[in-house]
């Protein structure tokens, strides 16, 4: 039988964690006690204070009318009744003690913890923690600091070693008590944890010290920042495929630390990680299933607990906005209704438009830049759901050629030159692909047609559509429209909305006067010729060989080709060169002559071609001239100043506002 000493008295005990408990009449203090020691558990003293009495826990409980249940439950009134045995403060005790406060949840120190967080069955060891109190104390027997049933807790923070996990060969309702768990436990091989990589560990044990502050990561409970930071850190260093059961505690204790490091800056870090891991994942970043593989275990695995729920959120939102999801896949817990992202190949599908123009499109905003075929698709490459239906959209405005042919009523060939003469553009950059044309751009084509025509009720007969007049006159369309634009013809039609080209009527006259009409800073090759005193032989051997620039007017439609050449630069070519020829009054013989000399003084023409005329540059022309038998030349050079005493001119041909363009 225990002996008691009676002479002990009660106290109450208030250690501002919970309420003022009430103490029972005084059962008595044992005459056999033990030393208490800062962070022990209330059921490790208990199991002490049985052991120095010779019992076990259940029967010193007994024994003492102390609730067995309530003492393993950390019920305040309990553990105050077992440090009345030996009479010592039960504040510490009752604050290092789990204490059950609702179902499935305990609170420990300052920190509420699930029941999951804690070993109740049985706990944790440090082989040398315990070597070290049954030296200091061999009749009180190793005690237990509350770390040591915190499952977080997998290091000995005094020796760093990694902390044993006995099992208890007795029942499970005894498995608290300590003392008989340490005499039935055979110590194993030390292992050494990493004394600089415990920052969850440190975390945890300043919630359960002094509590939590207004920081995200402390509005998670405590066990979501455990298990999830391990979970993280795993899956930064094992990789996706490994398992978390699969780890030791060195491995646990290290993944932790790398976990927490990321967690505790917030949301925005983890989706700022799971970003970089989709990134770097070459050909799986298309499967989040294949790189996230850790983390996705430890939420489903816990897809009852709604503590885990806000981290569930942000990963789950994460995965449906960087990865495609197709409709009706549960995503950690809740179905997804529909597709976030999209590839190619599936937008193709969705949105209902051709593949080859969803890959052009992309192509030219800069979206998708990898050389592929339009009908391939890259299963990694995702787009957001709100920029495909957009891009869809558009795609849907846009018509073919043969469609848009029909909308305004033009052939191939007068398509083929509007776009030319970009009056009206193609939708996509020159690509190689199909022309397409966007429903805006015909529209405002009509629009600038309408805008420059006059409504006639009855037009005369001289008005003709454009389609016609323009295969009458032997012109394009496309130039009609051009010259339309530039304000040099007149548009009417008898609709008071025409749409197709052919009800839009044009003057022929005008036309024939506009294909007539040369600018006034512009001379043809005859007219080049008159004034060069050449022939038009000689001028195009000149443009040929590049000593004079001209512009050739496209006229496939004209049925004369027309060269224009600059009215300034044939001037400033004419000055700087001389074109050899006979004078009147002198002989055919003294033309022959003057050539020879020319060539004794080693001078030679711009062309070497035979049937044009020679072609000298001026300035060596002059310095001959005055050498004796350059008669000829001197004379030349005369006539060629008297005709640039006033500037090459020629009669006005039309009027200023005329376009150049010609027959185009």
């Amino acid at each position: 039988m225990i002996k008691i000493d009676v002479e002990h008295r009660c106290k109450t005990v208030n250690d501002g964690t919970h309420p003022e408990i009430s103490r029972p009449r005084d059962r008595g203090k044992l005459a056999l006690t033990v030393k208490t020691t800062e962070g022990e558990t209330g059921t490790s003293l208990a199991s002490r204070i049985a052991l120095r009495n010779g019992v076990s826990m259940r029967a010193l409980c007994r024994d003492m009318a102390i609730p067995y249940a309530d003492v393993c439950h950390g019920v305040p009134q309990a553990v105050v009744q077992v440090t009345d045995l030996i009479g010592c403060d039960s504040a510490p005790i009752l604050f290092h003690t789990p204490r059950l406060i609702e179902h499935d949840w305990f609170q420990l120190g300052r920190e509420r913890l699930k029941f999951t967080a804690l070993l109740r069955g049985g706990g944790q060891i440090c082989p040398l923690c315990v070597a070290e109190d049954e030296a200091d104390e061999p009749h009180f027997g190793p005690w237990q600091r509350y770390t040591w049933q915190v499952a977080a807790f997998r290091r000995c923070r005094k020796h760093d070693l990694v902390l044993e996990r006995p099992k208890y060969p007795g029942r499970h309702s005894e498995s608290l008590d300590f003392t008989a768990i340490v005499r039935s436990w055979a110590p194993s091989e030390i292992t050494r944890a990493q004394n600089d990589r415990h920052a969850l560990e440190d975390y945890l044990l300043s919630r359960i010290q002094k509590g939590i502050s207004s920081e995200w990561i402390d509005r998670q409970a405590f066990h979501v920042a455990w298990l999830f930071s391990e979970a993280l850190g795993i899956l930064l260093t094992k990789g996706p495929k490994a398992r978390i059961p699969d780890q030791d505690a060195a491995a646990l204790i290290a993944a932790g630390h790398v976990g927490f490091e990321i967690l505790k800056s917030g949301p925005q870090a983890l989706l700022s990680l799971l970003g970089d891991i989709r990134d770097q994942a070459g050909s799986d970043r298309g499967s989040y299933g294949k790189i996230y593989g850790p983390v996705l275990t430890c939420l489903r695995e816990r897809r009852r607990d709604p503590e885990f729920d806000e981290i569930r959120c942000i990963v789950r939102e994460f995965i449906l906005d960087n990865f495609r999801i197709a409709p009706g896949t549960s995503i950690l817990g809740e179905i997804c209704n529909e597709t976030r992202m999209f590839t190619v190949l599936t937008a193709s599908r969705h949105f209902n438009v051709p593949i080859s123009q969803l890959t052009r499109k992309l192509r030219m905003e800069g979206l998708l830049t990898n050389p592929q075929h339009n009908n391939d698709t890259d299963r990694n490459l995702l787009f957001r759901r709100d920029n495909m239906e957009k891009i869809a959209a558009e795609l849907r405005k846009l018509s073919s050629m043969s469609v848009t042919r029909a909308v305004i009523g033009a052939d191939r060939f007068v398509m083929d030159r509007l776009r030319e003469l970009k009056l009206l553009r193609n939708y996509f950059p020159v690509d190689g692909g199909m022309p397409m044309f966007h429903q805006d751009e015909v529209m405002r084509f009509i629009r600038n047609l309408q805008a420059a025509t006059h409504h006639v009720l009855r037009p005369g007969r001289r008005w003709k559509p454009i389609t016609k007049v323009a295969a009458n006159c032997h012109c394009s369309t496309a130039w009609v429209i051009q010259q339309v634009f530039a304000g040099n013809l007149e548009l009417v039609s008898s609709q008071p909305d025409p749409f197709l080209l052919a009800e839009f009527l044009v003057s022929v006259s005008e036309i024939k006067e506009l294909l007539d009409a040369i600018p006034l800073d512009m001379v043809n090759m005859t007219e080049a010729a008159r004034l060069l005193a050449a022939d038009v032989p000689t001028v195009k051997a000149l443009i040929t060989s590049g000593h004079l620039a001209s512009r050739s007017v496209d006229s496939r439609l004209a049925n004369r080709p027309l060269r224009l050449i600059s009215r300034a630069d044939l001037e400033r070519f004419a000055r700087n060169h001389v074109v050899v020829r006979a004078l009147s009054g002198t002989r055919k013989a003294q033309y022959i002559t003057t050539l020879a000399f020319i060539e004794e003084q080693g001078v030679f023409p711009l062309l070497a071609e035979r049937g044009v005329k020679p072609v000298f540059e001026r300035h060596a022309i002059e310095r001959i001239s005055r050498l004796p038998g350059g008669e000829q030349l001197a004379r030349l050079l005369g006539v060629e100043d008297t005709r640039f005493a006033r500037p090459l001119e020629a009669e006005p041909n039309i009027p200023d506002n005329i376009d150049a363009g010609g027959a185009a």
